[in-house]
């Protein structure tokens, strides 16, 4: 997230917030954003005062980019957001480089305090999401019980697969198709 304050030519001091949100898919899950991981649009950022009155509401456009203007410098301020249904935040302050990591506290979803001063220019501010996954699940007769699916061994159709979290809750349910696979979409990452 880029945060940039704009002096205007005006009495009271006026603040330009240019807020970049990670790739959607922090594809390796670091929290750091890496070269290919580019903007995810439509996701929710608040900006809010220290007693969490809302100043603004946007969207993030195509680029990942919201755009606050006309916010008073000099305030406390912080942003949290909305996450798409089974997506995660990354994990926070991941790395040496502030201006590459996720600022957002997974626990609170928002970032923490910050305050802007008239001709201060902030760049530093991160949100990195890890969107939900696809795992696939493949069920095959092992005619010859050694473990490894070998060449005409079929799949086998209509047996119930459940995806359970890594502390053993089942997360999802499906049944296997006519080729033996079953597929689990919308699997929230890290569980």
């Amino acid at each position: 997230m880029l945060l940039t304050l704009m002096r205007e030519m005006l009495h009271t001091p006026v603040l330009d917030i240019l807020h970049h949100l990670k790739r959607s898919n922090d594809q390796d899950g670091d929290g750091i954003q890496d070269a290919e991981e580019s903007g995810l649009a439509g996701i929710r950022v608040r900006l809010r005062n220290s007693s969490g009155k809302t100043i603004e509401t946007l969207y993030t456009d195509a680029n990942g980019n919201a755009v606050f203007s006309n916010v008073p410098a000099g305030i406390t301020l912080n942003m949290d957001y909305q996450l798409s249904a089974g997506g995660v935040f990354s994990a926070k302050d991941q790395g040496s480089d502030d201006g590459l990591d996720s600022d957002v506290d997974p626990a609170t979803m928002k970032t923490p305090d910050f305050s802007i001063m008239d001709g201060e220019h902030k760049t530093n501010m991160d949100c990195g999401i890890m969107p939900p996954g696809t795992v696939t699940s493949f069920v095959w007769n092992d005619l010859d019980a050694d473990g490894i699916q070998d060449a005409g061994e079929p799949g086998l159709a209509g047996l119930t697969v459940r995806l359970r979290s890594s502390a053993g809750s089942v997360l999802q349910t499906q049944t296997t198709n006519a080729s033996g696979f079953a597929v689990f979409t919308g699997v929230t990452p890290g569980l």
